[in-house]
């Protein structure tokens, strides 16, 4: 039959059309070849065009960038190339930016200045030797071309590297158009080489770079001498270039090698170069010769293969039939394209019910599959390859894509039943489909066994977890059914006593679950449903109305029923499977019964068993605890050991541990017993006893008594040990304690006769031997003993005290010689009332009649409750009263002292800072108003100067006030990073001037806030880090802060001169540094460190250093930390972003002052900064005038203090008597902090120290001064318009314009210059915030930075230096910093397009 089904048209076919195939093949390869041929000449010169214009691009890019950072440096250096000095200076700014620059630009390697002569005057890099450049043509070149751009040299060798390469030029030029020099930056040959050197171009091709106006060769890969070069004149480029063609390819053969090649050119955009690449003709034809012999073998083995093929195709076709005619047991399928079936064997008809004859040709191959699975399979499939499947694609796409697809369907047979298949379809045909072949093979019997199998492991799984009955059997009986081909699954089991079932599991509706629950079995029924297997009509056989009903709502009408026997027999239950008429074999539906049956008989046995042995097991637990005992087994073999039980529990023991780590619990002196005693069990002596303590690990032990005993094997050898143990340790307590107690008592007696034979002797030695007098009296107050030490200070013998009445002896009168009662005597009251009385300030009086002053205590005697004497011990103050005194002078002598100290501190500082107030005063104005002039520099060393003396004055007074003990350290929030960074910033202007690189090395996680004193911290930082940029004169300095422990770590670390080992001995000691040279060199008073050591340990912290000579020193800080959590540290006043020489505007002030210098400071400094002031010379005069004009004349006093008529204080209170509501500004020279206490005291509002700060005073002002006018009368109309503050700006114009003085063009340049490179910065520190590439963003941070600084941006240059540091750092906060500087920078953008508009 298989035979016949096969279509025979399709190879007579296919050997008629293999031969006109062929043919066509032949002419189509010949045509091939020729078009191939010409597009491999295309495509080299597409390839050698696209080569010249990326080089031209690449060149003409890196060319334009020296342009740009030569032309901007000519504009920074032309202004001061006339000023030696100021041309170094702008160098050393310049040359950093360049580095900068150089180090992201490989091309270049160093920028240099030559002057007009030629001379090399500055560079980059390190000086070369004296090279000059006046006889290089392309220097005469920028010489004698005004308005020439860049200008780039031919290929030279140079005077300072002995290297070829091609110097970049530009011309530095003055304002007037007058030569200066020219600024130049070598390009190395080497550069062009990756460049030039492209392995895509083949062998005997070549690169070059030409100039286009002389065609001089520049550089050529492969290299050849310059003077072949210009022997070979005729190149077919250069005539091009200089017809003015920018870009072009032709042929040309090489005189240099002899080599044809195909050339392309491509001339620079803005620079005249350009550039050549040739590839040789044999490389672009190599690909099509082998083709085209490939071609030629093509057609060979064709003519070859036709002959063979016609004599195999019969022994393939009959081999075919054969192996299809044979697998019967297999479904093979054969499809044209469309899915009609060409093929269809035995195995198919016998899997499918249809005859070969009614399948071949009319059906296709998607009929055998359920309609359903198909549209399913399509909506899957669509999406994924993105394109709708209908018919038969739905089941050969994947395997198109894929060679093959195997899979498991569903088919649907021939009588309507459907089957489950594993079905494999191949397409014949790998590049034009012929059509499909399919293989398919019935897997319903083995998915029902693999099914049932996986349901039976689980339900095993289940038990022998111990899972709840329920859950066991609902899982059971949803397996079973999935199985059963449509049938419900419902198991009920047998209430015990009675014959009616109870539901426990089922996969029915809840109408037949009701009818299910509660059947009742006795009778015919009752006997069928026990007897076995059940087959029966619901309606007809079972005589349940219930049931019956329910089963028609459902339509359900057969019962097929199993039941469920324990190991006797006995029935527990019935397993039911329910529904209409099943297509399945009887044999499987007693298989399903039967495996549920078992599985359930045995998940109900194992739940009694289970319940039985867990009531048991809880019996045993509550009689051991009854007993306080725990329960154990041990087996040898494995070292298992279970404990059952709480004696051992508190012990922290698990309950299933090895036996050899309960051992090493076993106390070391109890364990060999314990092993000894199980080592001698044996069969005829299978128990024993011990006892043994059981440590914890932290060395506490119990007591336990154990009782075991052993099972053996076969060889007799111990199989397990069962037993008992008991916390013994109260019984153990007990005997030891009866022990104890036993032998105290054997002692007790001996030491009690031998303590009351050596109490006597005792008594007397100590009597006899204190320094201090006793002696008793009975209750007549007659003495009954004294001691040799009270007969010495008294100056009486024992034989004239004892029994005489001690008080007439010794006591009778009071220190004035007044007499003293016998009845007020303290001793007598000790007799009378049993009170112990001390006494300080009385006197005895000695043999001699002298007083002696005395500290004495009574002590009464008592017996039985009974007073009986007294005993009365004294000692003689005589010396300690003398020296007491001594003390008291010497005390108020110190406060004398330390006052006068005080006083004179403070008339120091009055008369050192009254003047100095007014020589810095001065200078300030007259830098202000001198900037950039030589009088100016002269006001800048002044106020250098005049600072330094006021540094000195401060050391001196901090220095005092800790010596006093006078000053206290506040308590408030701090901002950690602001105050390291504030640190830094205050120390960095002297760092750069030294060229010293500050470093901050801040640990991750670093709090942001703790409590501490911002002040005296900042100093100490301050102290530490002046002193390492003091003496460190190249290299770095280190700041370093994190946390160790409690405390809070800060260390500067730098790398100067070092100190010795005598010389650390006394860094720390007041007016002491490390030699006299030292002084002379650096300069200083030799408080600082003294300071910071005393300031340290204020914080109760500590302060260590490490130094050599030579290498540097560390100084490391430990101060305790406090952390806040409740508070925020909150800025300090500013200026309400008002421009310096507006922040007072509208302000009117009155300031008593009465020094005429300080008088000419304040007036410069308050109407300089836009406020009207009002000058008084005494504190009487600013009372006088506040009375005439009224309370609300003035928004601010400026109070001094020391004046004629009347002080600033008496001033101050009158004010406030006038005026509550007006702030009052103390300005004193006395910088001690009492002097401020006083200044609060009087009623002033604040206190600001000489000399004044500018900034300081104007700040306290702002901060002081109180609301308009308007605030608090609403009534009152305003006398002059409101002010408007100007808007806070990022970049500093002022100090812009300042730092270019007339150049107002450049100004503009330079900021259209950052804008333009910055456009893109802020969205690239965004994405490298997000994706946490701080490498990249410290990148960007370090280039921001630097040229914030150039554009006057200190804000955003200081957020640039925080972000850069926390990036470097991988610190938390570095995407939080990362956020504001993008955020500032995009402010900073919009800020200079504003002003460009």
């Amino acid at each position: 039959m298989a035979a016949t089904q096969i279509d025979q048209r399709p190879f007579t076919r296919a050997y008629g059309g293999y031969l006109l195939a062929l043919l066509i093949t032949a002419l189509v390869l010949a045509h091939l070849s020729w078009t191939s041929y010409h597009e491999a000449i295309h495509r080299a010169e597409l390839s050698s065009a696209g080569l010249a214009r990326v080089n031209a691009l690449a060149l003409d890019t890196a060319l334009r960038t020296a342009d740009m950072l030569l032309g901007q440096a000519a504009d920074m250096l032309a202004p001061h190339v006339d000023d030696p000095a100021a041309l170094r200076r702008a160098w050393q700014d310049e040359a950093r930016r360049l580095r900068g620059h150089i180090h992201y630009i490989p091309q270049l390697n160093s920028v240099r200045f030559f002057d007009a002569r030629g001379e090399l005057l500055l560079s980059t890099e390190e000086m070369p030797r004296r090279v000059n450049v006046a006889d290089r043509p392309h220097f005469q070149q920028a010489r004698d071309t005004p308005g020439a751009g860049l200008i780039i040299s031919d290929v030279v060798r140079s005077r300072s590297t002995d290297r070829e390469a091609v110097v970049l030029l530009r011309a530095v030029r003055a304002a007037d158009g007058r030569f200066l020099g020219v600024l130049s930056t070598p390009l190395d040959l080497t550069y062009f080489d990756p460049l030039l050197r492209d392995t895509r171009l083949g062998p005997g091709s070549s690169v070059a770079i030409r100039r286009a106006d002389s065609g001089n060769l520049l550089v050529r890969q492969p290299p050849v001498t310059r003077e072949a070069d210009r022997a070979a004149t005729d190149h077919p480029a250069q005539r091009l270039v200089f017809a003015g063609q920018a870009t072009g390819s032709t042929g040309y053969i090489s005189p240099l090698d002899g080599i044809e090649r195909i050339i392309s050119f491509q001339r620079l955009e803005h620079f005249p170069l350009y550039t050549v690449v040739g590839i040789a003709r044999h490389t672009a034809l190599g690909d099509w010769w082998r083709r085209s012999l490939a071609s030629a073998a093509l057609v060979a083995a064709a003519l070859l293969s036709v002959a063979l093929f016609y004599r195999h195709m019969a022994r393939s076709k009959r081999l075919l039939e054969s192996v299809l005619e044979a697998a019967s047991e297999v479904a093979i399928i054969a499809t044209d394209r469309k899915g009609v079936v060409t093929l269809f064997n035995r195995g198919a008809e016998n899997l499918l019910g249809y005859p070969a004859g009614e399948a071949v040709g009319r059906m296709r191959l998607e009929d055998f599959h359920l309609p359903e699975q198909l549209r399913q399979r399509s909506l899957e499939l669509s999406p994924q390859l993105e394109r709708p499947l209908k018919g038969i694609e739905v089941l050969t796409a994947i395997a198109d894509q894929q060679g093959a697809e195997r899979r498991e369907c569903t088919y649907r047979h021939a009588d309507g039943h459907c089957m489950q298949v594993s079905q494999i379809v191949t397409p014949i045909g790998s590049t034009r489909r012929a059509g499909y072949l399919c293989v398919a093979q019935d897997i319903d019997e083995q998915k029902r066994a693999e099914s049932l199998q996986a349901t039976q492991n689980g339900i095993l799984e289940m038990i022998a977890t111990d899972a709840p009955l329920p859950q066991t059997l609902e899982h059971l009986t949803v397996g079973i059914a999935s199985q059963a081909g449509g049938l419900h699954c419902a198991i009920l089991l047998l209430e015990p006593g009675t014959n009616t079932l109870r539901h426990a599991a089922s996969t029915l509706p809840a109408p037949m679950v009701e009818a299910l629950d509660g059947l009742a079995i006795g009778g015919d029924a009752g006997a069928s449903l026990r007897s076995g297997l059940l087959d029966a009509d619901i309606q007809a056989a079972l005589p349940w109305p219930a049931l019956q009903a329910a089963s028609r709502g459902a339509r359900i009408s057969r019962l097929w029923s199993a039941p469920i026997l324990d190991a006797g027999g006995a029935l527990l239950g019935l397993v039911l499977l329910l529904g209409a008429a099943s297509r399945l074999p009887g044999a499987v539906l007693r298989g399903l019964l039967e495996m549920a049956s078992r599985s359930a008989a045995i998940g109900i046995g194992s739940a009694r068993s289970t319940a039985a042995r867990q009531a048991g097991e809880e019996r045993l637990r509550l009689a051991l605890a009854a007993a306080g005992m725990d329960a154990f087994e041990y087996e040898p073999a494995t070292d298992r050991l279970q404990h059952d039980g709480d004696v051992t529990r508190p012990w922290k023991h698990p309950d299933e541990r090895t036996g050899a780590a309960y051992t090493r619990h076993i106390h070391p002196d109890d364990c060999p017993a314990v092993l000894d005693a199980r080592a001698r069990l044996r069969p005829e002596a299978p128990d024993y006893t011990a006892q043994y303590r059981l440590c914890d690990a932290s060395g506490r032990f119990i007591w336990l008594a154990e009782w075991g005993r052993a099972s053996f094997g076969a060889r007799g050898q111990v199989d397990r040990i069962f037993g008992v143990c008991r916390d013994v340790s109260t019984l153990k307590a007990l005997e030891d304690e009866l022990h104890r107690h036993q032998q105290h008592l054997e002692h007790l007696v001996a030491d009690r006769t031998a303590q009351l034979s050596r109490s006597e002797a005792h008594i007397r030695l100590i009597l006899e031997s204190t320094a201090d007098g006793l002696y008793g009296v009975d209750t007549q107050g007659r003495a009954t003993f004294i001691n040799p030490a009270a007969c010495r200070m008294l100056g009486l013998a024992p034989e004239q005290v004892i029994g005489q009445p001690i008080h007439g002896l010794i006591h009778h009168r009071h220190a004035n010689g007044q007499p003293y009662s016998h009845h007020d005597c303290p001793t007598n009251q000790t007799l009378r009332n049993g009170n112990v009385v001390t006494i300080t300030n009385e006197v005895y009086w000695h043999a001699d009649g002298r007083p002696i002053p005395v500290i004495y205590s009574t002590h009464p005697m008592i017996r039985d409750g009974a007073i009986v004497g007294a005993v009365v011990s004294f000692m003689d103050v005589t010396e300690r009263r003398a020296l007491e005194e001594a003390r008291e002078e010497a005390r108020l002598a110190a406060e004398r002292l330390a006052r006068i100290k005080s006083e004179f501190l403070a008339n120091m500082s009055h008369e050192i800072r009254t003047p100095l107030n007014g020589v810095l005063g001065f200078a300030r104005i007259g830098l202000r108003d001198h900037p950039h002039d030589p009088a100016g520099r002269l006001f800048a060393s002044i106020l250098e100067s005049g600072k330094l003396l006021l540094g000195v004055v401060n050391d001196i007074l901090d220095y005092s006030k800790i010596e006093a003990g006078k000053m206290q350290l506040e308590d408030v929030p701090v901002e950690l990073h602001l105050l390291l960074r504030n640190a830094i910033e205050a120390q960095r202007e002297r760092a750069e001037a030294k060229q010293l690189q500050i470093v901050t090395d801040i640990a991750p996680g670093l709090p942001e806030v703790f409590r501490s004193d911002p002040l005296r911290l900042g100093q100490i930082l301050g102290n530490l880090l002046s002193n390492a940029i003091k003496f460190t004169e190249h290299g770095r300095v280190t700041l370093s802060a994190r946390r160790d422990g409690g405390k809070l770590l800060l260390a500067v670390a730098d790398t100067g001169i070092g100190m010795t080992e005598a010389q650390l001995g006394q860094v720390f000691q007041a007016f002491e540094q490390a030699d006299s040279s030292t002084t002379r060199r650096f300069g200083g008073t030799g408080l600082g460190l003294a300071i910071t050591r005393r300031l340290v340990e204020l914080f109760g912290g500590s302060i260590v250093v490490r130094s050599a000579p030579g290498r540097g020193s560390r100084f490391e800080v430990r101060i305790p930390y406090h952390p806040d959590v409740t508070s925020t540290p909150t800025a300090a006043a500013g200026q309400a972003g008002a421009e310096p020489g507006a922040r007072l505007k509208g302000l009117h002030i009155l300031a008593a002052e009465d020094n005429e210098v300080n008088q000419l400071v304040l007036r410069e400094i308050i109407e300089g900064e836009g406020a009207r002031l009002e000058l008084v010379d005494n504190g009487l005069s600013a009372v006088e005038r506040i009375e005439a004009a009224g309370p609300d004349a003035f928004d601010v006093v400026l109070m001094d203090i020391q004046m004629p008529q009347m002080d600033g204080y008496e001033a101050a209170r009158r004010i406030r008597a006038i005026a509550p509501q007006l702030p009052i500004i103390g300005q004193t020279a006395h910088a001690m902090a009492d002097e401020k206490a006083r200044c609060l005291e009087a009623g002033m509002n604040a206190h600001v120290a000489k000399p004044i700060d500018l900034d300081t005073l104007v700040g306290c002002i702002l901060q002081q001064r109180r609301p308009a006018a308007g605030a608090d009368k609403p009534t009152a109309a305003p006398t002059e318009p409101p002010v408007e503050t100007p808007p806070v700006t990022l970049v500093e114009r002022g100090a812009l314009a300042a730092r270019y003085p007339g150049r107002p063009d450049f100004v503009v340049r330079l900021l259209g210059v950052f804008a333009t490179s910055n456009a893109d910065t802020a969205r690239r520190i965004d994405e490298a915030a997000g994706t946490a590439d701080w490498a990249t963003l410290a990148e960007l941070a370090h280039g921001l930075k630097g040229s914030a600084g150039n554009i006057s941006a200190t804000q955003l240059r200081q957020q640039a230096a925080l972000t850069e540091e926390a990036a470097r750092s991988g610190a938390p906060e570095a995407g939080h910093h990362a956020a504001r500087l993008a955020e500032l920078l995009r402010r900073c953008l919009v800020e200079i397009g504003a002003g460009a508009e």
